[in-house]
């Protein structure tokens, strides 16, 4: 079993600071978005799915940019424009006093519109693809690396929620039990670097506590690329 790869990869992520199930499905899309626009931009399924989908979403959008190669996101975003433009050609949109009155009144919604996306965006699908693997990796193997995750900063609450809601009935209380133990310690801290805000405790030094504030936004938030738009 210790053998298996992404069972070490797992390891690995929990030894380092933050959700190891975000920080893994980051990795994952920025890798796929580096393929997409240097390897894979003549994959005509992949342009008609991102076609479709009218381009990537604001989560996923920056991260096709940060993949540095101009002359692949030109032609893939071209396709968008193509799709987008033809999408609001005048017989597409309609006109009259009928359908003005039915948007002045609030439908229909803008989703359902001649831009509505007729398909996901293609780093969300894959975000939910690596959610459900790196998760399905824990469960599967949490007896393992139950004291790797017992030591680590547990797993944002988006993953949370996913991971409790997914995971065999067996491995559900212990998983729970250890979020809520990790989840006490980042309280302990928060209140440790409250207390030395208070002008009593000003001259005391700050300590592991210094960036509570900024590791409990992390967990509580996640990072939003690691998810598919819900």
């Amino acid at each position: 079993m210790r053998s298996h790869t992404p069972f070490f990869e797992l390891q690995a992520g929990l030894a380092e600071p933050g959700c190891p199930i975000c920080r893994l499905t980051v990795r994952a899309l920025e890798r796929f978005f580096a393929a997409v626009v240097y390897e894979r931009v003549n994959d005509r399924s992949l342009r008609d799915a991102i076609r479709r989908a009218y381009g990537f979403c604001t989560n996923h959008g920056p991260m096709v940019r940060a993949a540095r190669s101009a002359l692949g996101v030109a032609i893939i975003q071209r396709d968008v424009l193509r799709a987008a433009a033809t999408a609001l050609d005048p017989e597409a949109l309609g006109r009259g006093p009928i359908r003005s009155l039915i948007a002045q009144l609030g439908g229909p919604r803008s989703s359902d519109g001649p831009l509505k996306p007729g398909g996901s965006c293609v780093g969300c699908a894959l975000a939910d693809e690596q959610c459900a693997h790196w998760i399905g990796i824990l469960a599967q193997h949490y007896p393992a690396l139950r004291s790797d995750f017992q030591a680590s900063s547990g797993l944002c609450l988006g993953h949370v929620r996913v991971a409790l809601a997914t995971a065999p009935a067996a491995i559900r209380p212990m998983l729970g039990a250890d979020q809520r133990t990790i989840w006490a310690r980042l309280e302990a801290d928060l209140d440790e670097f409250i207390r030395k805000h208070d002008h009593q405790f000003a001259a005391e030094p700050m300590g592991a506590e210094s960036d509570s504030w900024a590791r409990a936004t992390d967990l509580l938030s996640g990072d939003a690329r690691a998810f598919g738009r819900r």
